[in-house]
């Protein structure tokens, strides 16, 4: 990890880290956050490093795959997807604040919203889960299961809308007071775009595997 005064150039530190880092990394209150992986499966590793000279203030090891959510809401925690579950790290120590365990690993970044975390878990080719769990304290508030992984949320107005599936996808809309769900639908595609609420509508696009060929004709 290199850190640059940008006007000129110049090396201000270095800090040699672990692993290969495929994510940028984030700052919060005087730290820099760098995300590494070894190897396929794992360990992976959260350093923080002191802003000021790159020097190691702490670092978090897991098995397998994570994926981590600096939260937007209060800048004092760093929320993680893990094979292990979802857990909330104090920012400043590294500490753990409260853990949620989950039968698989983590799908996808969590997301939050007015103090609510929500966060996929799916096992190996088996059904998924979303939980949404209070941010303070890591209560589960409620829990929508799916046959297959879902997909994170969009969350707007009230409502999570979520795909899942691995053949023909599922959309669905979830009421984010109680997980209820509201309708769902199935579409014809295997990948898409992740979703877009414009005008009251949601936008999806089916994302391309490879070139398709033109259509041949009589």
């Amino acid at each position: 990890m290199y850190a640059l005064r940008v006007s000129n150039g110049t090396v201000l530190w270095h800090q040699k880290i672990d692993g290969s880092v495929d994510v940028p990394p984030f700052t919060l209150h005087g730290a820099v956050y760098v995300i590494s992986y070894v190897g396929q499966n794992g360990p992976q590793y959260i350093y923080a490093l002191r802003q000021s000279d790159g020097s190691v203030l702490w670092r978090y090891t897991s098995d397998g795959y994570f994926y981590v959510l600096p939260s937007t809401e209060d800048n004092s925690v760093i929320y993680i997807a893990s094979p292990e579950g979802i857990s909330a790290l104090q920012a400043s120590s590294g500490r753990i604040l409260w853990h949620f365990a989950t039968p698989g690993a983590g799908d996808s970044q969590p997301v939050i919203v007015n103090g609510v975390v929500y966060a996929t878990s799916s096992a190996s080719a088996g059904p998924g889960e979303l939980d949404a769990l209070r941010a303070s304290d890591g209560r589960l508030l409620w829990q929508y299961k799916a046959a297959t992984s879902i997909s994170a949320p969009l969350v707007s107005n009230g409502i999570a809308y979520i795909a899942s599936g691995r053949v023909t996808l599922t959309l669905a809309a979830l009421r984010i007071s109680d997980g209820q769900r509201l309708w769902q639908r199935a579409i014809d595609a295997t990948f898409i775009q992740p979703l877009q609420l414009v005008d009251g509508v949601a936008l999806t696009a089916e994302l391309s595997t490879g070139p398709r060929l033109p259509r041949q004709t009589a």
